[in-house]
């Protein structure tokens, strides 16, 4: 782009129709330039630096994620075996945990203090760089004008937001139905049933229902 070029990219199950023969460099190529030749391919936005570092942040944010809840259940079941229940949710990890730790009666012993201490630990350490990372995408979100439009969609937070911004490129004060469109399939958004029928219908259905940001 820096030198004058029109970068155009094409997501593989897009390109995969035109390779005629076996999967190779140069069969590859061919079938670039016949789907980038269609008058109604469809093409994955480009991304900038930006855009590139928010995304990163809401992968690492999501890696974490997983991490901590992998950590509470493998807390969960170990505490299971010695008749110790805590209740469905992450937050009762940090309610019931330390309480578990502090009763003399229930049985555990030494070791297994502290080693559910040193697990609590852990866990306590992925939930603050859930929380640092939450709070540096949204502190980008009250800075974008794109993202906070999207927000006033019904269902939509921030994190939903300044990804779909993110990953389909918007920029301005117009959002393309169909680049929101496509780029909820890149981020699964928090949209009421109602409102995920209503976004899905067509184009002009999503534009009437996003006119309203």
């Amino acid at each position: 782009m820096e030198f004058g070029h029109t970068v155009k990219l094409i997501a593989p199950q897009f390109v995969k129709p035109y390779v005629k023969t076996n999967k190779n460099d140069a069969a590859d190529a061919e079938a670039i330039c016949e789907a980038v030749g269609r008058p109604n391919m469809r093409f994955v936005p480009t991304k900038n630096t930006e855009q590139q570092a928010l995304l990163g942040m809401h992968r690492a944010r999501q890696g974490f994620v997983t991490e901590r809840t992998a950590q509470a259940n493998q807390i969960r079941g170990l505490l299971a075996e010695f008749g110790l229940v805590i209740p469905v949710g992450i937050r009762s990890i940090g309610r019931k945990l330390p309480e578990f730790l502090e009763d003399a009666e229930n049985g555990l012993s030494g070791a297994s203090r502290a080693l559910f201490a040193r697990l609590f630990e852990h866990f306590r350490a992925l939930d603050r760089q859930v929380e640092e990372l939450e709070r540096e995408i949204n502190a980008w979100h009250r800075e974008d004008t794109a993202s906070q439009r999207l927000q006033a969609i019904l269902g939509i937070g921030p994190l939903t937001a300044s990804a779909l911004v993110a990953s389909v490129g918007m920029q301005g004060s117009s959002i393309p139905a169909d680049s929101l469109l496509r780029g909820s399939a890149l981020y699964p958004a928090r949209v009421l049933p109602a409102e995920r029928r209503t976004c899905s219908a067509s184009a002009n259905a999503a534009t009437r229902t996003y006119s309203r940001c």
